[in-house]
């Protein structure tokens, strides 16, 4: 069996339904069991951090970018082109919205740190 999808492994750690052969897969392999672990802090650090609402700012953006992807697929757009352009967009709110995403070891919360893979 190969490794399953980070999908697959969250909805594990979340104890959302999983198939049996991932479970055993999950069971006997290391590095998955890790992952799944590591969604599991995850989930639980975002669960003990406080609501906060969307900044406006992030809030226009993405209606901004909602806007334009309505508006270029009533164009008559080639699939192709639209999906680029998506992907363009998405690419942009996603770094002006939350910034860069480096490798490495990140903070997740005071004094706790998530390892990313290395790849």
């Amino acid at each position: 069996m190969t490794h399953p999808s980070s999908d697959v492994l969250a909805d594990l750690a979340a104890d959302l339904t999983v198939d049996d052969a991932t479970r055993a897969h999950v069971a006997a392999c290391a590095p998955c069991g890790e992952a799944v672990a590591l969604f599991g802090d995850a989930g639980a650090l975002l669960a003990e951090a406080p609501d906060e609402p969307m900044p406006p700012e992030v809030a226009a953006r993405l209606d901004a970018a909602l806007d334009a992807e309505i508006a270029r697929r009533r164009s008559g757009a080639s699939k192709a082109e639209l999906d680029a352009e998506s992907a363009a967009a998405a690419a942009r709110t996603a770094l002006g919205s939350f910034g860069a995403n480096p490798i490495g070891e990140k903070q997740i919360g005071p004094q706790r740190h998530l390892r990313t893979p290395s790849r």
